[in-house]
C-alpha cells in the first residue's frame, strides 16, 4: 500500500511540474509576427473617426522589424520602441520620441496615439487592416507599403 501511494504522489508531482514547465511562456499569439512585421501601418481612424492632420505633418504610422523594434511617426515627432505581443494583445514598451514643438491639434493627436499604443490593446488583423482596441477606444491602421 505504501509503495502505491508513493508512486501515485511521485507521478502526480512529475505531471504537475511538467505541465507547469510546458505552459509557462509557451502560449503563442493568435497572429503571426509576419503579419505585423515588414508593413508600414498608417493610422486611419481613432475611435471610428478619420484621422486628418494639417499640411506638413505626417499621418502617424508604425513599422515593426524582425527584432520587434518599432519605429514610426506620431504625427509631428518620430519614435522608436520595443513591440510586444502576447496572445492576442499588443503594446509598445520603452517608447522614446523626438521633442519638436507641434501645433496644438497635432500634439493632442500624438498624446492620444502614444498613450494608447503603450497600453495592452487587443489586436485584430484582417487583410490590410490592423485594429488595436481596449475598452471603447480603438486605433485602426491600414498597411501602406
Amino acid at each position: 500500500m505504501k509503495f502505491g501511494v508513493k508512486l501515485f504522489l511521485s507521478l502526480s508531482a512529475v505531471t504537475l511540474f511538467t505541465a507547469g514547465c510546458t505552459s509557462s511562456g509557451s502560449q503563442k499569439s493568435r497572429y503571426s509576427l509576419n503579419e505585423l512585421q515588414a508593413q508600414k501601418w498608417s493610422l486611419t481612424q481613432i475611435n471610428g473617426e478619420k484621422v486628418s492632420l494639417p499640411k506638413g505633418d505626417s499621418i502617424p504610422y508604425i513599422v515593426i522589424d524582425k527584432k520587434m523594434m518599432a519605429v514610426g511617426s506620431a504625427g509631428c515627432n518620430h519614435f522608436f520602441a520595443q513591440a510586444n505581443i502576447e496572445k492576442s494583445k499588443f503594446r509598445l514598451d520603452h517608447l522614446n520620441k523626438t521633442h519638436k514643438v507641434c501645433e496644438k491639434d497635432v500634439t493632442a493627436l500624438e498624446n492620444t496615439f502614444t498613450d494608447a499604443i503603450q497600453k495592452w490593446n487587443y489586436i485584430n488583423i484582417n487583410d490590410n487592416s490592423l485594429v488595436l482596441s481596449v475598452g471603447k477606444k480603438s486605433l485602426t491602421f491600414t498597411a501602406t507599403n
